[in-house]
């Protein structure tokens, strides 16, 4: 592959995992918050004396839901309570079910009037929280649009000084999302003034009423803070408490509520917008530290590019990446000493059997592979049965007087290591160049860590920050795996020899430009035999050998000496096991210091 098909795969790859974040972050269920069961609206309407009014509509699609339930942190009952407390005044129940509480003792009613109801209470009363109220049908409810409505009477904590009282009132923190949410406050003179959480919420003023509108995903706070007149605290039967500088305390509170959602916020919609400019980023990057010089080279090319490179080189710094080498340059280098006459390899029943022949060799791979064989050797002879023999020793756990897996070390090493400093000569390595986007990438998830930490009411806004700087780390991560010379530079011509190797492997790789260009000195081919195999296509050369009629030893050679050399580079010992070894809330200011709390739900 090209090195500009390379960048252009890699910014394709990082821009589709990009889209596909931003699609699935704002439309998956778990993030919108849809799935077998919405709320389509919650409307609350609060009067000046502490009543409440609720309504949830619901839109159920699969019959798998029983109770539509509104819950809440604060205590709620039917009777009078000596702390803050929410009063249930009324529950229209949904339709085909009836209405039930289990208040703050745990103590269950239902609605008698209903048949069968009070034969539910132990059910009720095993699958409801404390402090809940709602509507429930044994029979589950069929798919369909469902209301529940609720009056409450709140009694809550309120703060007062001199001059203002103080109400913070928490409509909802553990939730379904709600897709459209109304709030109204009605007859609102007497509140001064008007604090929404989360802040984005619209708020308008119609007549005498207050009309907050928006939506809140799941589990995020839903709440209004306000600052009001003296004359509330005897319309509002609550709890109340002198508190010195309240107007001032709820002016600073809402000002860091603002800083925490504006950080939310900017996070959740940066991060995924980063995502989609990461493979800009890239691609800048291999603009500016990788791109290299125009060359002119044909698509096929049938002389061989340099004749002096060994097969292991050209495997290793030609074939694929320059910092990726893999067997097919050990056999190719097998293939071209026996050519050479430095050993010489010979059919067997059942294997294959090398004799060494000359050691002399200058190419220190070629040494150690010299090496290697004379490691097995008996005689000067290696028999691939003997290799048979060492992968199971060492998958038997066997230690025989030669050491197998000394041997399997040493293949190893011969089939995977890269040469380093043969690399370095041709290619300054470009992958520290992507270490600052790296770097720069793991920055969102920190500060999305830190979002979740400090601001835990706006948990849907922080999920999608989160998921989406995890995003940006996969991207920076398959840049990483792309060739390191991506963004480096060949030295030299060194880039314009590696168009010209690939387009000899596609020469060679084709049949019908063999066919137009085969060389007739047998020799040839055996050399390209050895190319082919160093550059991955010995099996491509074979078949056109045999299209051609051509039938030399070594096209048997390339096809089986995997398969008497690969089992002990796999072989390992077993495992020898192992053992192991064995109240209340509110009356706060800022975000998330209401009283109320709770949510509508669906179990």
């Amino acid at each position: 592959m090209t090195e500009r098909r390379q960048i252009l795969t890699l910014v394709a790859v990082t821009l589709l995992i990009g889209v596909l974040t931003n699609v699935l972050v704002r439309g998956v269920p778990g993030f919108t918050g849809e799935g077998g069961i919405t709320v389509d609206e919650y409307k609350a309407t609060f009067y000046p004396d502490g009543t409440l009014v609720e309504e949830f509509t619901y839109t159920i699609r699969t019959q798998s839901y029983r109770m539509l339930y509104r819950l809440w942190e604060a205590p709620l009952s039917i009777d009078p309570l000596g702390q803050p407390y929410v009063e249930l005044v009324d529950i229209e129940a949904a339709d085909t079910g009836f209405w039930y509480i289990e208040d703050s003792l745990g103590t269950v009613y239902v609605d008698e009037s209903y048949p069968g109801s009070s034969r539910q209470k132990g059910a009720i009363g095993d699958l409801a929280y404390r402090n809940e109220a709602g509507s429930y049908n044994p029979n589950y409810y069929r798919p369909g649009t469902y209301t529940v409505r609720y009056t409450f009477k709140l009694h809550p904590p309120l703060e007062y000084d001199d001059e203002d009282a103080h109400l913070n009132l928490k409509l909802a923190r553990e939730h379904m999302a709600y897709k459209q949410v109304t709030l109204v406050f009605e007859d609102a003179d007497y509140i001064d003034k008007f604090y929404p959480h989360p802040p984005y919420l619209k708020v308008s003023q119609e007549g005498r009423r207050i009309v907050v509108s928006g939506s809140s995903g799941e589990d995020e706070l839903l709440e209004v803070e306000f600052v009001m007149s003296l004359s509330a605290l005897s319309a509002i039967d609550g709890f109340p408490q002198r508190v010195e500088n309240v107007r001032t305390k709820t002016v600073n509170a809402n000002r860091n509520t603002s800083l925490q959602y504006g950080f939310v916020f900017a996070l959740a919609y940066a991060t995924p917008l980063l995502s989609l400019l990461m493979p800009f980023a890239l691609y800048w990057v291999y603009n500016l530290y990788g791109r290299e010089r125009e060359y002119t080279v044909p698509s096929y090319l049938s002389t061989i590019p340099n004749r002096d490179r060994k097969p292991w080189l050209v495997n290793q710094v030609f074939t694929k990446g320059a910092y990726d080498y893999d067997d097919d340059g050990f056999y190719a280098t097998l293939l071209d000493l026996h050519l050479r006459k430095k050993i010489e390899i010979e059919d067997k029943p059942g294997g294959l059997v090398i004799r060494l022949l000359d050691i002399e060799v200058e190419d220190v791979y070629e040494r150690r592979v010299v090496g290697f064989l004379q490691m097995l050797a008996e005689d000067d002879v290696v028999d691939t049965d003997r290799l048979e023999g060492l992968a199971k020793d060492i998958k038997k756990g066997e230690e025989t007087g030669f050491n197998a897996l000394l041997a399997r070390n040493r293949l190893v090493d011969l089939t995977t290591t890269v040469d380093q400093r043969v690399t370095s000569e041709f290619v300054v390595q470009g992958r520290q160049r992507l270490y600052p986007v790296v770097a720069f990438s793991t920055i969102p998830l920190f500060l999305s860590i830190a979002a979740i930490a400090l601001v835990p009411f706006a948990r849907s806004t922080t999920l999608v920050a989160f998921v989406s700087s995890f995003v940006l780390i996969i991207q920076s991560a398959v840049a990483l795996f792309y060739p390191p010379e991506l963004f480096g530079r060949w030295k030299g011509d060194s880039y314009r020899e590696k168009l010209e190797w690939d387009a000899f492997t596609r020469h060679i790789s084709d049949l019908s430009q063999i066919r137009q260009y085969a060389p007739a000195d047998i020799s040839m081919w055996g050399e390209w035999l050895v190319l082919g195999t160093a550059l991955g296509v010995g099996d491509a050369v074979v078949r056109a050998m045999r299209e051609l009629d051509l039938d030399i030893p070594e096209m048997r050679y390339v096809r089986r000496m995997p398969i008497y050399f690969h089992p002990l580079v796999v072989a390992s010992a077993p495992s020898k096991g192992r053992v192991s070894s064995g109240g209340f809330s509110g009356g706060g200011f800022g975000g998330g210091g209401g009283f109320g709390g709770g949510g509508g739900g669906a179990r």
